[in-house]
């Protein structure tokens, strides 16, 4: 079995190379290949400008580990990582199979079914040409459906199913496939907003990744959508870089959060996508909760994160939303939860998100990316003078870097309650709101090999 994955830059779609399914049943498992097309390769390069160039990891490959060149060849299943962030998952998986009329989840068996019909407008910048063309076919005959916002909120569980029925099932490297209900949509000039990829690009004005409380919608659940709300306005408020102009709407009880993605720009009429993607991809893993090593994922992200240049810069900014993590009650730090963004040349940490107090979720959710035993202190906290002192060239330039961004954090529980926090989560005993205030009074005694803060 063959499909081909297109990638988006240059305002339009390339078809990049062929994915072949020598174990179809197997799906990601079954280790598939990929080749680029050594057109695609050539075309790369040249709007590079650089024939010269070796293994491009830009916006034009389909994934840091398979470098962009002539004689691009993949044949040990380096492109399953990347299959998985675009593949439907979590509600949006849910919802296929039920269309698709399996009782039970058939795991890999229906990756390769998933991939053709389901991949149509994942976050990033990779499709399954296979999925457009025929989601395409079907448009023609439909055509789009617009809504008010209040309708988005009101009749989200009908919206989702009109998504799935539609073939827009929801995946991408940012975690959007995750447990919670969600929809990619599009808003037009007027206002009103239709599915995503069923409205031309010159009546976009915005794109928007709407989220829903997860589980049963109970008090629990909606606390945890309002906390997420909460921090995104607070974080933007301190000019942290996350999502930007988020809101939450309230409709007779019902509840949506309305993310900006960063994924997508309007620019001049055109549409803009930026590659992303997950840090399972980069670092290789297929499953989902797979456990993960800070230190390793450090690495790996500095051998790759073109911008900020300095790695150490890179560190500071990683040691900062560990420490925010910890701040809001955050524990669910998994690989999908963390992407790099691909803007034409650069590839950088992408803007945080999915920043919600999971520590209010029933499902007791447990952190699954951990500091080495090394790196922590007795009580198994990360000690991050330890931690910069091992990772890092200059630890007092690091240092200076996180404290720098640590101070425009402070007093986050007084900002998060201006900014709606539920009760539950600011009344929460488990969450250490004063995470922030405790890093900086410990880098402000760093044991380093350089000098500290000042």
């Amino acid at each position: 079995m063959e499909l081909t994955l297109q990638i988006h830059w240059n305002n339009r779609w390339h078809d990049a190379g062929l994915i072949r399914f020598v174990q179809p049943q197997q799906g990601l498992a079954g280790k598939p290949m990929f080749s680029y097309s050594a057109g695609y390769a050539v075309e790369a390069l040249e709007w590079l400008g650089d024939f010269e160039a070796q293994g491009l990891i830009d916006k034009t490959a389909v994934g840091v580990n398979l470098p962009c060149h002539l004689g691009g060849d993949y044949l040990a299943g380096e492109i399953a990582p990347v299959l998985r962030d675009i593949i439907p998952q979590g509600a949006g998986r849910r919802h296929w199979l039920k269309m698709l009329g399996y009782e039970r989840d058939p795991e890999q068996a229906i990756d390769t079914r998933l991939l053709a019909e389901g991949c149509i407008a994942p976050i990033g910048n990779l499709r399954i040409k296979e999925a457009a063309d025929a989601f395409a076919e079907k448009l023609s005959q439909a055509g789009p459906s617009y809504f008010s916002a209040e309708e988005v909120c009101t009749r989200a569980d009908n919206l989702v199913e009109h998504a799935q029925a539609m073939g827009v099932a929801i995946g991408g490297a940012t975690g959007a496939g995750g447990d919670a209900p969600k929809l990619l949509l599009v808003e037009n000039h007027e206002e009103l907003f239709a599915l995503e990829g069923t409205v031309p690009p010159s009546e976009i004005r915005k794109h928007w990744l709407v989220k829903f409380p997860r589980g049963r919608k109970t008090r629990a659940d909606v606390a945890v959508l309002q906390g997420e709300a909460a921090i995104y306005r607070a974080l933007e408020s301190r000019g942290f870089n996350t999502i930007k102009e988020s809101r939450l709407d309230e409709q007779d009880g019902q509840f949506a959060l309305w993310l900006t993605r960063f994924d997508r720009e309007m620019v001049d009429g055109e549409l803009v996508c930026h590659g992303v993607e997950s840090v399972y991809s980069i670092m290789g893993r297929i499953g989902d909760g797979s456990g993960l090593d800070h230190a390793e994922v450090i690495s790996k992200l500095q051998t790759c994160v073109t911008w900020p240049a300095n790695p150490d810069r890179l560190l500071a900014d990683y040691l900062v939303r560990d420490i925010l993590n910890t701040a809001i009650g955050n524990r669910d730090n998994h690989g999908r939860n963390t992407s790099i963004i691909k803007r034409d040349r650069h590839i950088e940490l992408s803007p945080a998100y999915d920043l919600a107090p999971m520590v209010l979720d029933p499902e007791a959710i447990a952190r699954t990316t951990l500091w080495p035993r090394k790196l922590r202190s007795g009580t198994l906290e990360p000690d991050y003078p330890s931690i910069i002192n091992a990772l890092s060239a200059d630890p007092g330039e690091v240092t200076r870097g996180v404290v720098d961004q640590l101070e425009q954090l402070t007093g986050l529980k007084q900002e998060l309650a201006k900014h709606g926090a539920p009760a539950e989560m600011l009344e929460n005993k488990v969450i250490r709101f004063n995470a922030v205030e405790k890093a900086l009074d410990q880098l402000s005694h760093p044991q380093l090999t350089g000098q500290g803060p000042g």
